[in-house]
């Protein structure tokens, strides 16, 4: 019985060695963790508790439909409107229907309708999702979920390479990679929901391969969803391949370490082949929302999508460098990794074959990682010959800076590790110093990164998180459950109003083939690109048919932009034109004629310079009436007419015009330049009213227009705000409405359809109608929605290509109900989950028994 005394008091030794160290790292992983919360809370600079959020809110605010509302902030990057048209609405839709209980499958705001929680690309099953939408105050909210990507990126680098490397390396590399200019740059978009998991991945693939259990194949498997939820599926790929190239990495050197052992191809094999099912079991884990992506891609045309990059190695390397990152920072060319880290991230990189190293596996797998990225990134082969690899042939492989920051982000870590193992063998003094000068590298370091982080992202005012105007309170109190509205650049980019729950038919999102031939008929020449849309006002179509039938109650734009509502102009603009006699040598008089109580709120005439830029001067227009009274004059700068084209005359308040026959008078005083002037004229519409040159008729009339609103306008005036205005329309019918077969715009049936019960997912409607014809309900129902009528399971037909129409024959009930086609797998799904879970539970069942075994023998 004594013999057994010693061994046991080993045991106790042992275990009390093992807890110590665990506290020791344990604390290490804290005080790391508090100094990376601190750096990212340092770079964005807000104090949520103070009133201060992070931009890119300040962009948002600058515009004129908020400008008179919100103080002006610095604007730190013109590149930012995706996060504010498009990103945040939806996060915000999605948080107020979380909030008032209901489950945000489908968001009514987006374009006509989207899918949106299952919706892979949402972001809305991501951690900083569910913090935005736990938090009381949303710019609150959106402060902390910055703040969590930031942290999850840099404690998840600084985990995996704590793993390989010494403390300091670790922190260096964690630090670089946290802000990286890729995470910088897209700090707000699913690229940087995605690439946070990263290295969480890579790590938790290490410890798989290394130690193979069910918890560190778990690890694998929830990284891997996490990576994938994220919401931008090339980065997932990169990151994915990455993950599987430090798997291919780890065999070879595994191999290599143990040329006598017999069986370690065997056991390589078994080691990858549970990497591999880890990554499958992720996908599974994230199962629902990859086949709702899928489902809901297969709707729209992804033929503007195109390959290759447009970044060259000659031209664009040196964005790795300081100044010329900073001289002009674009968020698509973003790599800047500090000058210091780019050095020293090549350096480890290419010093991997440093022998008796335990970095140098690591190494090798920067080298992979940059050779790989810098091949994309620049686009050192031709399209052709990648192109067959899925993903690359319709993705921008600039998106790969994403791994160039990752892998010269190792590659730094790396060669510092390299470093502190070749100073082991100085003096105590010297390996001290060592350690200083490390330390103000970090910090230089990390001081260079703040810099360029400012370059994009910074502190502002939480006011600016979606700020209530009064005409934005107005459409919002107003608007019903199917109200659509238009908005102009006042409001930056289509869609930046679903941040108030506000419908906009042009919001930043992918649109069908069906609802982008239809929405030109609505604004002359929509899209800014693919997927978004900037609309002058001027190219708002006020007088198309297809404002009623989409149901467009409102419209919000800059009153002195709007060409619309036009009641008198001189001359058919198709025809061929000839210019005037010229200003100041003559003098016209152009006779017009008003449908009856007139009120005219600009008028437009086309002048031409004769190709000169410099006119200056003052030009000034008269309005007489038949008695030769004058009933309104105007002056303007001449500086700002340009050749060819309208100049606008706007009467800071509408004029009413009683009488119906009046004429204008154009005058021009020339400035120092001694400019003259002329005006386009040709075939009048009306024959008796022509202009006259000094006195004399002439047979063509001026190319003018007057602008305002007759009682028989579709849009009245409801209010100005600053430069905007809003105009509602009149005809709308506020929802959805009964047509006869043969559509008629100006009789749309609104008062027989009544809607009972409305959730975006989910609406009942009422026709009590007794004609037969079609209930429109003003949306796009994509793939997903199931209609009834009374009780029946029926086809629905589509208004304009787009909108849903059901067809009644007397009284009806309809039902719409959104559920995403993935939902047919859900039990299956279910199944599958409960077997992985029981598979995981009787491998760690079986692990423990062996190792039991092991300590009896």
């Amino acid at each position: 019985m004594n013999a057994t005394i010693p061994h046991q008091r080993s045991i106790i030794e042992q275990a009390s060695d093992a807890i110590l160290q665990a506290r020791a790292r344990l604390l290490e992983y804290v005080v790391t963790a508090a100094i990376l919360l601190a750096v990212a809370a340092v770079a964005i600079g807000a104090n949520p508790w103070n009133g201060q959020t992070s931009s890119p809110l300040d962009l948002l605010a600058s515009y004129p439909g908020w400008g008179s509302q919100v103080e002006k902030s610095e604007i730190r990057s013109q590149e930012r409107s995706d996060a504010l048209d498009a990103r945040l609405p939806q996060w915000t839709y999605a948080r107020n229907e979380l909030r008032a209980g209901r489950l945000p499958l489908w968001n009514d705001t987006s374009a006509g309708g989207d899918a949106s929680l299952l919706k892979l690309t949402s972001g809305q099953l991501t951690p900083a999702f569910a913090i935005f939408s736990a938090a009381s105050d949303p710019a609150r909210g959106f402060y902390f979920s910055v703040l969590f990507n930031l942290f999850a990126a840099g404690f998840g680098m600084f985990v995996f390479l704590r793993s390989h490397l010494g403390l300091l390396p670790a922190l260096f590399g964690a630090v670089m990679f946290q802000l990286c200019g890729f995470n910088v740059a897209w700090l707000y978009w699913s690229h940087m929901l995605t690439i946070i998991w990263a290295p969480w991945l890579l790590w938790s693939m290490d410890g798989l391969l290394r130690k193979p259990s069910p918890g560190w194949f778990s690890l694998t498997a929830v990284s891997t969803a996490l990576l994938l939820l994220g919401g931008f599926p090339f980065i997932a790929q990169l990151m994915l391949g990455a993950a599987i190239l430090y798997a291919i990495i780890f065999a070879f050197s595994y191999g290599n370490s143990r040329p006598a052992l017999s069986t370690w191809q065997r056991s390589v094999l078994h080691r990858m082949s549970l990497g591999l099912i880890s990554l499958a079991a992720g996908f599974l884990l994230a199962a629902v929302p990859l086949l709702t992506f899928i489902d809901w891609l297969q709707q729209f045309s992804t033929d503007h999508r195109s390959a290759g990059s447009f970044l060259s190695l000659t031209d664009d390397a040196k964005l790795l460098l300081w100044p010329w990152a900073f001289e002009s920072p674009r968020v698509e060319s973003s790599m800047y990794v500090g000058s210091l880290g780019a050095f020293l991230g090549v350096l480890g990189a290419t010093l991997f074959w440093v022998r008796r190293e335990k970095s140098s596996d690591l190494g090798l797998f920067s080298l992979a990682i940059l050779l790989v990225s810098t091949t994309l990134v620049f686009q050192l082969l031709p399209v052709s010959v990648l192109s067959w690899v899925p993903g690359l042939g319709m993705n921008t492989w600039s998106r790969a800076i994403s791994l160039l920051g990752l892998g010269l982000s190792i590659g730094a870590a790396v060669f510092i590790q390299i470093i502190v193992n070749r100073s082991q063998r100085f003096p105590v003094t010297a390996r001290f110093g060592m350690v200083i000068v490390i330390g103000i590298a970090l910090a230089a370091q990390t001081y260079d990164q703040f810099r360029y982080y400012r370059q994009f992202n910074g502190p502002t005012n939480a006011t600016h998180f979606y700020p209530s105007t009064e005409i934005i309170s107005y459409v919002t109190s107003n608007s019903g459950d199917f109200d659509f509205v238009i908005a102009d650049t006042s409001y930056l980019v289509s869609g930046s109003l679903g941040g108030y729950g506000i419908r906009e038919w042009f919001a930043h999102r992918f649109k069908t083939d069906e609802l982008k031939r239809l929405l030109p008929n609505l604004v002359t020449d929509p899209f800014t690109t693919a997927t978004a849309s900037q609309i002058p006002a001027q190219k708002i179509r006020f007088e198309a048919d297809e404002m009623e039938l989409m149901n467009v109650r409102y419209v919000l734009a800059r009153e002195d932009r709007l060409l619309f509502n036009i009641i008198a102009s001189g001359t058919d603009s198709n025809r061929a034109m000839k210019p005037l006699p010229d200003l100041p040598s003559n003098k016209w008089n152009q006779p017009f004629i008003v449908p009856p109580a007139a009120h005219v709120n600009s008028i437009s005439i086309r002048f031409a310079t004769y190709r000169a830029k410099d006119v200056d001067g003052r030009i000034s227009l008269r309005m007489v009436d038949s008695q030769g009274n004058t009933v309104a004059s105007l002056d303007k700068n001449a500086e700002g007419m340009i050749d060819n084209e309208l100049l606008r005359f706007v009467f800071p308040n509408t004029l009413e015009l009683s009488d119906r026959e009046y004429s204008l008078e154009i005058d021009y005083q020339p400035g120092r330049n001694l400019r003259r002037v002329t005006a386009w004229a040709g075939t009048p519409k009306d024959p008796k009213r022509t202009v006259r040159v000094n006195g004399i008729a002439q047979p063509v009339s001026l190319d003018f227009f007057i602008e305002g609103q007759t009682p028989l306008s579709k849009f009245r005036r409801v209010m100005s705000e600053g430069p905007v205005s809003l105009w509602e329309n009149q005809k709308s019918p506020n929802g959805p409405y009964f047509t006869p077969h043969a559509v008629d715009p100006d009789q749309l049936d609104s008062k027989s359809v009544v809607t009972t019960y409305y959730s975006p997912g989910h609406f009942e409607l009422e026709y009590g109608g007794d004609l037969e014809g079609y209930v429109v309900v003003p949306m796009e129902a994509t793939d997903g929605w199931k209609v009834t009528v009374n009780g029946k399971s029926v086809r629905t037909a589509a208004m304009l290509g787009v909108m849903p129409a059901v067809l009644v024959q007397g009284p009806s009930r309809i039902v719409f109900s959104y559920a995403p086609e993935s939902f047919r797998i859900v039990n299956l799904w279910l199944i599958s989950m409960a077997a992985l879970i029981a598979g995981l539970v009787l491998w760690a069942a079986r692990r423990r028994s062996s190792e039991k075994n092991l300590r009896n023998i």
